[in-house]
């Protein structure tokens, strides 16, 4: 049986490594080693020529087309499934990851897509493979939801995997790895042959805006497994760099400081980064001693808004305050701080987010992202936003990572885009910022492509004719 996953092109500048499918192939042989798999990333392969992808279909014939979706690779899921079953309508579509986790009906309406997996994939999905292969049933597989008299049904929720260990590696032979590096997050790497791992899955926090398809208990993976990936990529690759990206790392501090200790002892000489964000509220001194011993480079933080209404709204509920002593703890060890901020909350003024800029530009971050807030099937933002905006669904939403997709605010359009230019152009167009982040990176070739990247983004203002106000300047 052949299967073959793919990760759709999308607007995101980077190629980051496709993790989820990779654990899903290593999982499948683990369990059955007769099966032949190909992996195909939008991120490094541009599959958006039709011919292309058609061609890759008829060389390979596939009898299973696994799809990882963001919401914003809706459409495009789409689009390869309707050229897919155009090749051979008997090929199985099945789609996973936080798209169809967070919104399967939606996903499921589309002919062409066979079944949805929500949540955790890895026993789900070879369940299924299973059951196509022997020609059974699967009305009784957790996680599973399809297609019954045009109706989505859905099995339930299925239990997570309890013991991460048990779980191989990624199947890193069917990537070319080299295809990723500088590609391992939001930060500008330090060491060109970059890699990431996660060491945990789910998150307990309960923010509002984010969907989180491990559920919310966290499981670990051991210390030593993780160590083992490690020393595997180092020895197998020559890895150079590692990113985590878990979703919050440091959700039990003590595990995060063991963890960080071991690494220490390892004396691997691999440099470290937490391109998805640690939670700040979770971090101490001694955490921050340990960063700087563990040869951590950089660190990302989610702060989202400045105001304590939305701080609330959002669930966050961080201690604005204590957050920039530990950006500043951060800082002074010579640890690059990134900050990620959001603009355009529900019923937001513009007073709010002019504060949130304003506390952004007075943080000791080195760099930091400014995006306007977006609703996403399954969070409580969505539910709060689909009464108030009268929101269809997630494919009629979401447009593109750079755009406004819907304005939940109380400025129009126009507005909210000139304060998220305003906003980067407070933080970067700052001579002393400037001469911070080029004295803190290694890479200044990375850095300057980066800056670049933006100058071309703040051109944008002329070509949208935006104007600002005198108060904006």
């Amino acid at each position: 049986m052949r299967i073959l996953l793919l990760k759709p092109n999308s607007n995101i500048p980077i190629a980051i490594l496709p993790l989820g499918l990779m654990y899903l192939s290593s999982y499948l042989k683990k369990k059955d080693n007769s099966y032949d798999i190909k992996l195909i990333d939008g991120g490094v392969e541009d599959i958006r020529n039709e011919k292309k992808y058609v061609k890759i279909l008829s060389d390979y014939h596939p009898d299973i087309v696994g799809i990882s979706a963001l919401n914003c690779h809706s459409g495009k899921s789409k689009q390869l499934a309707t050229l897919t079953k155009k090749m051979n309508k008997n090929t199985v579509i099945v789609l996973g990851g936080p798209y169809p986790s967070s919104d399967y009906q939606t996903c499921l309406s589309h002919a062409d897509i066979d079944y949805a997996v929500v949540g955790e994939g890895e026993e789900t999905f070879f369940e299924l493979v299973k059951a196509v292969k022997v020609k059974q049933g699967f009305e009784n597989i957790k996680g599973l939801a399809y297609k019954k008299n045009g109706t989505a049904v859905f099995n339930g929720i299925r239990e997570t995997i309890k013991n991460l260990d048990t779980l191989p590696f990624p199947d890193y032979s069917l990537i070319n790895i080299n295809s990723y590096f500088f590609g391992s997050g939001n930060q500008v790497p330090w060491k060109k042959r970059t890699a990431i791992i996660t060491t945990s899955r789910g998150c307990p926090f309960r923010c509002g805006y984010c969907h989180n398809i491990f559920g919310e208990s966290v499981q670990f993976r051991s210390i030593a497994n993780v160590i083992g990936e490690i020393s595997f990529l180092k020895k197998q690759y020559n890895i150079e760099e590692i990113g985590f990206a878990d979703d919050c790392f440091n959700a039990d501090k003590n595990r995060a400081k063991s963890l960080l200790k071991e690494l220490i002892k390892s004396n691997m000489g691999i440099k470290l980064s937490f391109p998805n964000g640690l939670r700040i509220d979770k971090i101490d001194e001694e955490f921050i001693t340990l960063l700087k011993k563990a040869q951590v480079y950089n660190v990302a933080f989610g702060l989202e808004t400045a105001t304590k209404r939305n701080q609330v709204l959002i669930k966050k509920n961080l201690d604005l305050e204590r957050a920039r002593h530990i950006i500043a703890a951060v800082a002074k060890q010579g640890i690059i701080a990134h900050g990620f901020f959001m603009l355009g909350f529900p019923e937001e003024t513009e007073e709010e987010m002019l504060a949130t800029i304003k506390y952004a530009v007075s943080l000791a971050l080195h760099t930091a992202s400014f995006n306007i807030v977006t609703p996403f099937p399954g969070t409580e933002l969505w539910q709060r936003s689909q009464k108030t905006k009268k929101i269809i669904d997630a494919d009629s939403t979401y447009k593109d990572s750079n755009k406004i997709s819907i304005n939940l605010s109380n400025v129009n359009d126009e507005r909210l885009y000139q304060l998220k230019m305003i906003a980067y152009r407070k933080f970067y167009f700052d001579i002393r910022r400037i001469f911070i982040i080029l004295r803190a990176n290694y890479n200044k070739h990375y850095v300057f492509r980066s800056g670049m990247r933006l100058l071309l983004l703040s051109l944008d203002l002329q070509k949208n004719k935006t104007k600002f106000t005198n108060h904006d300047k």
